[in-house]
């Protein structure tokens, strides 16, 4: 999982960042941290990012549109509420926003990262008891939501995953993939493999499957009736 860190006092961010970084080499795992100076920042920074992540954010700086944000992009992102008053941190909670933790400064490294140690253990439990995909971008491992995944597309020898509002490219082949997936996913054309419950309409005229953002993966005639008969066993 990535960090975000909104906190706009600086040696505040940095103390949090450089635990967050100690934490990531102690445990050897993979992710980015970014920093936002602002809650404007922030949304600009996650705008079409669907993945689950870690976000630190300055009570202060929590909008509703920032809340909104936090929850369309992935309903299981974790969100820690940080700030110098204890009256704020209590204020921002409510059944709208949960956090999976709480700072008040100084942030000391050691609260920092015994949260991180509770929201990562947490994280890989839900991950072992829900279906999810992973792949491997270099040398970073990613982890999404199968139901979130619209189709995989074969390109230029490269593998495009397509979510509702980002792609992700690696190497890997359909036979591979198709092994871990369920029987939802229906290989549509020698270039598609297609999550059969997120298709909108589809339309055999012009050999096309559309999804809710109007993006389309096509239909081979080879592959047609592995459609039409997924369909009719759902429909039936």
């Amino acid at each position: 999982m990535d960090i975000y860190i909104c906190e706009s006092r600086d040696i505040e961010r940095k103390t949090i960042n450089d635990s967050c970084t100690g934490f990531y080499l102690d445990r050897n795992y993979d992710g980015e941290i970014y920093e936002a100076g602002s809650g404007n920042d922030l949304i600009r920074m996650i705008t079409d990012k669907s993945l689950t992540a870690v976000y630190f954010v300055d009570c202060s700086e929590m909008s509703e549109l920032l809340m909104e944000r936090l929850w369309n992009n992935s309903r299981e992102n974790f969100v820690v509420l940080v700030s110098d008053d204890i009256g704020k941190l209590l204020g921002s909670i409510s059944p709208t926003l949960r956090p999976s933790g709480v700072l008040l400064t100084p942030y000391k490294a050691e609260d920092v990262k015994g949260i991180l140690e509770r929201i990562f253990d947490e994280y890989q439990r839900e991950s072992e008891n829900k279906l999810t995909y992973r792949f491997k971008v270099k040398s970073r491992v990613y982890s999404v939501d199968i139901k979130r995944i619209d189709y995989f597309e074969a390109s230029s020898k490269k593998m495009i995953l397509r979510t509702g509002n980002q792609e992700f490219e690696f190497y890997e082949n359909f036979e591979s993939i198709t092994a871990t997936l369920p029987e939802f996913f229906v290989r549509t054309h020698k270039s598609f493999l297609v999550n059969m419950r997120n298709v909108k309409n589809v339309d055999y005229k012009e050999m096309w499957l559309s999804f809710k953002d109007g993006a389309r993966a096509y239909i081979s005639r080879g592959y047609k009736k592995d459609v039409e008969d997924y369909l009719s066993k759902i429909e039936g």
